[in-house]
Order: structure tokens, then C-alpha cells, then sequence
């Protein structure tokens, strides 16, 4: 894949410490064009589903949402990453 001019490769996201969140696994999608270089990434705790996204070589924003049961977190995680992967995000 070639990369935008001024952007370099970033396939392991740097380690962004959120209290609590210390041992949350991320999964990672990346989409790159000629004119952008973005990733998302997505991880559980418990009920909970975490969300870090952003432009790479940037401040990322992170987002955390608490839902009623695991379950629902996991569900609304595949639905995420399915849509992702629709706009054209790879792993």
C-alpha cells in the first residue's frame, strides 16, 4: 500500500493510557487514501466499549460508552466494525 506524502507507516498504534483501561486488547482498522491516513480502534471491558480513533501522527479521540450487558457492547463493536469495513477500513 502506498502511503499519502507525509504520513508514515504507524501499524502499531502507541500506547495511549486511559485510567482502568490499561489492559483493554484494541482492535485496529486503518484506512489510507491519497489524501488521508486515518484508524480506528475498538476494544471491550466488561460493558463497556472504547473507542479510539483519529488521524495517524495526531492527538486521537477516544469515546467510551457503557451499555446494559457485554453483550450489547460486543454487538454494537461488530456492527462498528462492520461499517468500517464497508468504507473501506483493512486491519
Amino acid at each position: 500500500m502506498t502511503l499519502p506524502a507525509g504520513h508514515s507507516d504507524s501499524s502499531q498504534p502507541a500506547k495511549l493510557f486511559l485510567p482502568g483501561f490499561e489492559d483493554v486488547n484494541f482492535d485496529r482498522l486503518v484506512y489510507a487514501d491519497e489524501s488521508s491516513h486515518k484508524f480506528w480502534e475498538a476494544g471491550l471491558q466488561d460493558n463497556k466499549l472504547i473507542v479510539r480513533f483519529g488521524r495517524v501522527g495526531t492527538k486521537r479521540q477516544v469515546q467510551v460508552k457503557t451499555f446494559e450487558y457485554n453483550s450489547k457492547a460486543m454487538k454494537e463493536k461488530e456492527k462498528l466494525v462492520k461499517e468500517k469495513l464497508g468504507k473501506g477500513y483493512r486491519a
